[in-house]
């Protein structure tokens, strides 16, 4: 289980910071609405999907994984503090950039709740001997579900914006 909360908060951090990136002029006028300045906004949109990638980097090998969760708690504590200063607005979310489309509020804590306990689990959990790449089909079968994963929670929440737009 440990590989696999390894690969999944891996494939979440790549995706996440691939798509902000894809979509920096979106996700800067995101961090603006949060009451930050312009220049401070565009720095963010560059450094975080940068912090995203390298926490995936890190959460990739064996001698530095702890580092990644480490990182990771401190992303989502950044991530957790923008959805305080949103409140009381609606602001979107961006969170896996253009995959899920919702604003900062309670969905938002569940995620960041989820990921958190995942970083946890890597942080303070045995962790196995052998590297995630090292064993390739199981690497890459946990890579498919986590993937999976991300797309199926997509997919759901299109549903559920869907159901909202037309019920």
């Amino acid at each position: 289980m440990y590989a696999f909360f390894q690969t999944f908060l891996l494939v979440v951090y790549v995706y996440s910071s691939v798509s902000k990136a894809a979509e920096w002029a979106v996700f800067r006028e995101t961090i603006f609405q949060l009451k930050f300045s312009k220049r401070a906004a565009a720095a963010g949109a560059v450094l975080i999907p940068l912090a995203e990638f390298a926490t995936a980097g890190l959460l990739l090998f064996n001698e530095t994984i702890r580092h990644g969760a480490v990182c990771s708690l401190v992303l989502l504590a950044i991530f957790l503090w923008a959805g305080i200063r949103a409140r009381g607005r609606l602001v979107d979310c961006r969170c896996f950039g253009g995959l899920i489309d919702d604003r900062f509020g309670r969905n938002t804590n569940i995620r960041i709740g989820v990921l958190s306990v995942v970083s946890l689990v890597l942080l303070f959990a045995p962790m196995s001997s052998t590297p995630i790449y090292q064993a390739r089909e199981t690497f890459v079968t946990h890579l498919l579900i986590a993937w999976s994963l991300l797309v199926l929670y997509g997919l759901l929440a299109a549903v559920r914006r869907y159901k909202k737009t037309f019920a």
